[in-house]
């Protein structure tokens, strides 16, 4: 499902009307600027300007099968005080769930810093 078409359905929901947007602003509904360029409904520009932050802030709240995902991290060229290793998080992580090696999950590590 679209991001346009999932917020038609939230503004039907709540407001009872569907959003009324051009097929090039259905295409650019991920473009904020493009959005308000195409004088968008203020219900579609609300929904697409909040919908990243919410979508990531679901994903990060439970541990949903399908975006879990294995990747191989990056090891850093100076590893962090206390630690003989280190590693960057993928670009698109959101939550970090285990480590593992080999299908083994390791006991001990930490994560420093947050995740954006």
């Amino acid at each position: 499902m679209s991001i346009f078409a999932l917020c038609d359905r939230a503004v039907g929901l709540i407001r009872g009307n569907r959003l009324d947007l051009s097929l090039e602003a259905q295409v650019n509904a991920l473009n904020y600027s493009g959005l308000i360029s195409q004088r968008a409904q203020e219900e579609a520009i609300t929904c697409v300007r909040h919908f990243p932050g919410v979508r990531d802030a679901l994903l990060q709240g439970w541990p949903w099968v399908f975006a879990i995902r294995s990747a191989a991290p990056a090891r850093l060229a100076v590893p962090l005080a206390n630690w003989a290793y280190s590693y960057a998080l993928p670009a698109d992580c959101l939550r970090l769930l285990s480590v593992s090696s080999d299908g083994l999950e390791l006991p001990l590590w930490s994560q420093e810093g947050q995740i954006p």
